[in-house]
């Protein structure tokens, strides 16, 4: 495998980058495309007895996730001062609201059998 060469016709000037005619482009996603509205700020925490869970009462996942992704996750928090926390929890919560509304176990009923 031989190295590409870097050349002077490479460069381009501020706003006149094109995109090469080889790139290839990025796959379409796999499934339905879903909008997700987060809330700018995270809600603040429920009195303790309001009936919500406190922030004890949180669980602790682990995920493994792309490292392409997970500095897409820092940048978009850093720019929205969010924590990643945050926006993940939120879409975890829209996801679950869009694919698990017609599940009865998502709203707490029994299962069909």
């Amino acid at each position: 495998m031989t190295a590409a060469r870097l050349t002077s016709s490479l460069l381009a000037r501020k706003g006149e980058a094109k995109p090469s005619i080889g790139m290839a482009r990025p796959a379409a996603p796999h499934g339905p495309v879903v909008e997700i509205l987060v809330p700018a700020r995270a809600p603040e925490p429920a009195p303790v007895g309001a009936g919500h869970a406190g922030p004890d009462d949180r669980a602790i996942l682990t995920v493994r996730i792309d490292r392409a992704l997970h500095v897409r996750l820092r940048v978009l928090a850093a720019r929205q001062r969010r924590t990643n926390q945050d926006i993940v929890e939120g879409a975890l919560e829209a996801y679950l609201n869009v694919f698990g509304a017609d599940c009865t176990c998502m709203r707490g009923g029994k299962p069909k059998d």
